[in-house]
């Protein structure tokens, strides 16, 4: 079968674009695949042969702005949709409706994958109009609604005629509903998954004299980071061996920001974003992942973590505690943290901000212990996680796709 897959953004670096590229990855050993992204610089996409990728370059004559990004803080350069200028909208629709064009004349798909709930899903539709189209929602789409009720009122006309919905998880699924007039038949809930091939247990790990703490991720305030900081320097003065490493600078300039952000912190390190290979070395080097944040559509990089053998420490990450299920969750593997209150769907008021470092740094301390008890995690629970990789995902993508 042949599938396109379209991203307005880079297929790399946030959660959407890991999502982007493995199910690429999973759905390459039995269909044709080409792909639409957006991308600036000297960007390159190893997955699909060249010949079969649409892009969309910005920063250029056509388009002269930075990727224009599901977050207002993004991994790399962006544009938040609400400064776009009618200059500038008309410019980014031209570009895609281009390039979708250009795929439909000379790949011809059958099914498509658009990812986002957003502006960029609803071209696809109104270009493509006998095509199967399966959207895909990461939550940041459903964020956009709130944030942005007129872009919404402007732009997603179309949406309510794709064929499917995929869901994160069962929480985001009358949000869907309610923001873009869904009926709930067509939508399922395919949650997330991590690469197993990449993410796994070391087979042994190299004794250190400290507790090696790692985050992956923006970092940015809704990321709850800086409240992370607050809660290892405090840590550090009560005697704890820990060490920290913080992995998600977009460029140098930012990480010699937080290189000063954290110089009162003893064994700290900052790092830009790095390839998930990469990524998944640290994480089977490590101890414990923390995913302090105020807003996530699922977490997969706790994930990621729990397949490279950590224990984890995250934020009430609805989608994730749904996905993980009571087995995981109540086995010690994962603590979660109860997030303070929100406005603006990802600020937390400052207020309640005492009160959250303090249960975040409890939930840290209980795995501390078990880290220094040396409890190991049982083969029931690393056999469960394990259910969780993007072999199982893709299998139930692949029978949506028979299905329509």
């Amino acid at each position: 079968m042949r599938i396109l897959h379209v991203l307005a953004q880079l297929p790399s670096k946030t959660g959407s674009g890991v999502y982007f590229r493995n199910i690429i990855r999973g759905l390459a050993k039995n269909h044709e695949q080409a792909c639409i992204y957006g991308y600036q610089g000297d960007y390159q996409f190893d997955l699909i042969p060249e010949a079969n990728q649409y892009t969309v370059r910005f920063q250029t004559e056509e388009l002269p702005f930075d990727i224009v990004g599901m977050s207002d803080e993004m991994p790399y350069a962006s544009t938040k949709y609400c400064d776009l200028t009618g200059e500038m909208q008309s410019q980014w629709t031209a570009s895609f409706r281009a390039a979708l064009n250009r795929a439909e004349k000379s790949f011809q798909p059958q099914v498509i994958f658009s990812h986002h709930l957003w502006m960029l899903t609803a071209l696809v539709r109104e270009t493509f109009l006998e095509e199967k189209i399966i959207g895909i929602s990461h939550g940041t789409d459903i964020r956009q609604c709130e944030k942005n009720p007129d872009l919404k009122e402007r732009y997603l006309g179309k949406l309510d005629r794709l064929d499917r919905i995929f869901s994160l998880n069962e929480n985001q699924v009358p949000e869907i509903m309610e923001n873009f007039g869904i009926e709930r038949d067509r939508i399922r809930v395919v949650g997330g998954g991590f690469d197993d091939e990449l993410f796994y247990p070391a087979e042994g790990k190299e004794i250190s004299e400290s507790v090696r703490i790692v985050y992956a991720g923006k970092l940015s305030q809704a990321k709850g980071i800086y409240e992370l900081i607050e809660v290892l320097l405090q840590l550090q003065r009560e005697g704890e061996r820990v060490s920290l490493l913080l992995i998600g600078a977009k460029d140098e300039e930012q990480k010699t920001e937080f290189e000063a952000l954290t110089q009162d912190l003893d064994a700290v390190t900052i790092s830009t974003i790095i390839p998930q290979g990469e990524l998944a070395e640290i994480l089977r080097q490590s101890d414990l992942f923390v995913l302090p944040s105020y807003y996530e559509g699922l977490g997969l990089v706790a994930l990621e973590a729990l397949g490279s053998g950590l224990r984890v420490v995250s934020t009430e990450i609805l989608g994730l505690m749904e996905l993980l299920g009571p087995q995981i969750n109540g086995s010690g593997v994962i603590e979660y943290v109860e997030l303070p209150r929100l406005y603006d769907a990802d600020k937390p008021y400052p207020e309640d901000l005492e009160g959250f470092r303090d249960r975040l740094a409890n939930g840290i301390r209980k795995q501390l212990r078990r880290i220094e008890q040396e409890e190991t995690i049982s083969p029931r629970i690393q056999e469960a996680v394990l259910e969780h990789s993007w072999t199982r995902i893709v299998k139930g993508m692949e029978e949506e796709i028979n299905s329509i």
